[in-house]
Formats: structure tokens, sequence, C-alpha cells
């Protein structure tokens, strides 16, 4: 979200740029068919960035450092030096964006504050320091080198959520730092739609909503996508090809804020044992299915007017689909067919 969000800022405000990385093309394709005056946002994965020796970003953006790809990096902690080795060109001119609301970027506080490097924090919460971005009184603000500019109130998102909050701020602030003008910015942050597989709503059967946050491939991005639905019962989907992340204190995340759990593909075993321990009150149903389709046939049967079914699996697709794209879009079509039984059935 925050890459899209952060172009179509750029876009909105005058700016010449383009979407590139994981999100879009390869850099390397676009960069003799680009103007020299061009912004690249660049969505670049752990991977990426744990191979290159001369990436050097105008500003570079951090949201998170939660458990993720470890099969690949071997250790937690060298996939987040590796997330964290986007700043090591980076000058006291560029500008370095970082969520200081989360815990496991806290951890590795010691490889990011250094000596020479230009901070902004951000949090919804007014941070200390020159350049940070926060709420007040329900309105954005993004402070840099101790100048503050006023956006848009957080009401006038079309993005919902805590986290999409962040992300706003995120994104805004990249755009100011790089000369993007002010009105612009907030055009742009009141006209953004939810984008496709994030916290994307899909349809209403019975009173019972359904939201599609395939892309969340991760805990991290699970716990975030419930914070859009602070005063609903929800019916999460969880499940997949297996990762191996640590769920205990995820688990935990998801009793508190979840009615019933239904747990499918490779991974509903361990995901539903870890669910199970951390019931402790036993007030959260929680079920197993097979695959996606019969996980949204399950949550059907527990649910009630007036209830969310999310997708949001904290897993890879690879065990039944291409990837999350894919299952967002098997997961909306078959809501859509659900949709037009239960609507033919009134006829």
């Amino acid at each position: 979200t925050t890459t899209s969000l952060t172009d179509y800022l750029l876009k909105a405000a005058g700016e010449a740029s383009v979407a590139v990385g994981n999100i879009g093309e390869p850099p390397v394709n676009e960069i003799d068919d680009r103007a020299h005056n061009e912004w690249f946002v660049a969505e670049l994965s752990s991977y990426q960035i744990a191979t290159t020796q001369e990436l050097h970003p105008r500003v570079a953006v951090l949201l998170n450092i939660t458990p993720d790809h470890l099969g690949w990096h071997k250790s937690h902690k060298n996939y987040a030096l590796a997330k964290i080795k986007l700043f090591e060109n980076m000058v006291d001119d560029d500008l370095v964006v970082i969520d200081v609301e989360d815990a496991g970027i806290h951890e590795f506080d010691e490889y990011v504050y250094t000596p020479g490097r230009r901070i902004c924090k951000v949090a919804f919460d007014e941070p200390a320091g020159e350049d940070a971005a926060f709420v007040r009184d329900g309105k954005m603000v993004i402070r840099l080198k101790g100048v503050e500019t006023p956006l848009i109130a957080t009401s006038e998102l079309k993005i919902s959520g805590h986290h999409n909050v962040i992300n706003a701020l995120c994104a805004a602030t990249a755009a100011l730092a790089v000369g993007a003008d002010v009105d612009g910015v907030c055009r742009g942050l009141a006209s953004f739609q939810p984008l496709e597989h994030r916290v994307e709503p899909c349809g209403e059967i019975d009173g019972v909503r359904y939201v599609n946050d395939s892309k969340a491939t991760n805990t991290d991005a699970v716990e975030k996508a419930l914070t859009a639905f602070p005063d609903d019962d929800v019916i999460l989907l969880l499940g997949g090809h297996d990762k191996g992340t640590p769920l205990e204190s995820f688990a935990r995340v998801v009793m508190d804020n979840v009615r019933s759990v239904v747990c499918f593909g490779d991974a509903r075993e361990r995901f539903t044992a870890a669910m199970d321990e951390a019931d402790v009150d036993g007030d959260v149903d929680i079920a197993q299915a097979d695959d996606l389709r019969d996980a949204v046939d399950v949550a059907r049967s527990l649910s009630s007017r007036g209830d969310v079914i999310l997708l949001s699996p904290a897993c890879s697709s690879f065990d039944e689909f291409s990837g999350y794209e894919e299952r967002g879009r098997v997961f909306k079509d078959y809501v859509a067919q659900l949709a037009a039984a239960a609507k033919s059935q009134m006829e």
C-alpha cells in the first residue's frame, strides 16, 4: 500500500514518478525509458537488498521487521539486517522514514540509529525530533527539519485501519521530502482507494461482509489488518503454505481480536494448535478446512448478520495457488458466486 500510495501522491502533486520493483517492472528495465527527473518508487524485498552494493535511495521507508523468509536468510537477525542494509549508502541529505511503533524495528535500534543518519520517526502519537510524522487533533502532520505541515484529517482517508494511517504518514513524508506540492499531496491522500487484495471489501451476503486481504502473507500484516475492524465480530481465515513463522504471540493477538478462526491449507494443523493454546478462555470458535473455498463455507456456517469474514492468511499461497493475487481473485470470485446464489434463492 505504501509504495502505491507514495507513487499516487507524487503524481497527484504533479511529479513524474513510476512504481517499480515487486509492485511493477524491475527498475533496471525502466531506467533507460524514463526521464532524468522522474522519481522511482521502488518496493524492494529483503532478498534484493541483501545482494545490493551501490543502492542509494533519496528516501527509504522501513515499516516493520517481523520474522519472515527465514528459510532463505537462515535467521531472523540476517533478515532484519538485510532490510536495514537499505540505508547503508545514504548520507545526511537523504531521509530514512521509520515506523517507531513497530517493536520488531526497536530490536535492531543499534543498527538503525547510526551517527549521521537523518531519521523521520512516524507514529500516531507525536514523536520528538526535528523530523517526525504523526496525528494531532485528528489531523495528519509532517515535520521536516523542524517545519510542520498539516495535511488532511485521518477521517478523510478512504483506506481504513490504524496501520493505514501509518502507511499514509510514511507515504506523505516521502513525497514531501522530495519537494512534492502540499495541496497535491492532500488531494492524493483524500482520493486514494484501497488496493486489491489489501483489506479490500468484496461483497456482503445475508448481512455478513467479506474482506479480501490476501496480500497479508505474514503475521504482522494480519495484526495490522485486524485494527481495521475494532467494533466488528471478525471470522478470520488463516492458512496456506506454512512459512514456519513463530505463532505464540501472534495467536494471542488473534484471540483478542476475533470471534472465530478458520485454519486452512497446509498450515492448518500448526495454526490450529497455536490458536487452541492461546484460547485460554475458550471463547473463540476455532475450526479447520481443507482449502480456501472450504474455509469460506465453514466461516459462513459460523457467521451471523453483522459479522466480517476476513481472509488475511499470514501464509504464502503456494500450496494451492500461484501467488497471493490468484488466491485473492479466487476468494472474491467465490464470494460473488455465493452472493448470486443467495440472491436467486430470495427471488
